[in-house]
């Protein structure tokens, strides 16, 4: 069975190019986008990466901001492009920040002992898990894609201000009731070709559903989910996206920016993924990570 990774990425190229080392074998396949307003590109680790036949990079394809339509854009443009290898059967999303914490001879396994199993958490909307239920997502005007809200201090006051202005004037865009019923989760799963190949058909014949999710927020957490769990690909789900991630603060990030005091919960987990890891801060815990993958692979 192989795998295509689905990495979007935009800083850290050492962690990039520890993420792909690691998920390396002969059933590995990485396509990898760059967000077009990073400078990495012309890194020498990127060249290195480049020149590996698995390994397919989108270099300076889609500007993505945090929180807009973008990042779903570029998720799919990369889902489309890899659905053109008809070797892969399975799916995963991940970001360059992203690291395996099993080995991958073991990920491998799983998938193969969980054919046609689908592995992407859901929550229906609106759920207490989301501030407001989450329905702000989609009821305000969004201008992520135009003014970054984590920009500069123009870009972020504009934001606010745009937001603040929709609450006082009771803005509520609404969602159509022919649409399929709402939910909401991760933006990082591991999906079947069948499963994926459903998405990128539903999407293209039903041109207004996509288009109600520009201007939203994290549109990408919301669009997969609400596609298909109102598919017949419903009974296949575990409601679970098998990555591990802190989401409280630390590091001066939330969800964490793990480190080596992570390592034993992230050793008893039985997750397959983790997220955060920077190259510097999560150094010590990468080793410990990478070492006892190595043991577990010893004869």
């Amino acid at each position: 069975m192989n795998h295509g990774f689905l990495i979007t990425a935009y800083k850290d190229t050492p962690q990039l190019y520890k993420l792909v080392q690691h998920l390396d074998s002969k059933n590995s396949y990485f396509y990898i986008h760059i967000d077009k307003k990073s400078n990495i590109s012309d890194q020498a680790l990127i060249q290195q990466l480049k020149i590996k036949p698995n390994v397919n990079i989108l270099e300076n394809a889609i500007p993505v901001n945090w929180g807009g339509f973008s990042h779903l854009k570029a998720i799919l443009l990369l889902i489309k492009i890899a659905l053109n290898n008809g070797e892969i059967s399975y799916f995963h999303t991940l970001s360059g920040q992203c690291f395996p914490i099993k080995p991958i001879n073991e990920i491998m396994n799983f998938f193969e002992k969980n054919k046609n199993l689908e592995f992407i958490d859901f929550f229906k909307m609106p759920t207490t898990k989301l501030f407001e239920g989450g329905l702000n997502r989609l009821q305000l005007f969004r201008p992520n894609d135009i003014f970054n809200e984590k920009g500069n201090f123009f870009e972020r006051k504009t934001y606010s201000l745009i937001i603040k202005l929709q609450k006082l004037v009771h803005i509520k865009r609404s969602y159509p009731k022919n649409f399929p019923q709402l939910y909401w989760g991760s933006t990082w799963w591991s999906l079947s070709r069948d499963c994926l190949e459903y998405v990128i058909q539903y999407i293209k014949h039903n041109p207004d559903f996509i288009q109600r999710f520009k201007h939203t927020f994290c549109a990408e957490e919301m669009l997969f989910q609400t596609i298909i769990v109102n598919s017949i690909f419903k009974r296949n789900i575990i409601n679970e996206n098998l990555r591990y991630i802190d989401w409280t603060e630390k590091n001066g990030n939330s969800p964490s920016i793990l480190d080596e005091t992570d390592y034993n919960l992230i050793l008893n987990s039985k997750k397959l993924f983790a997220r955060k890891f920077d190259s510097q801060i999560s150094s010590d815990l990468l080793q410990k990570i990478i070492s006892n993958h190595q043991l577990q692979n010893t004869p």
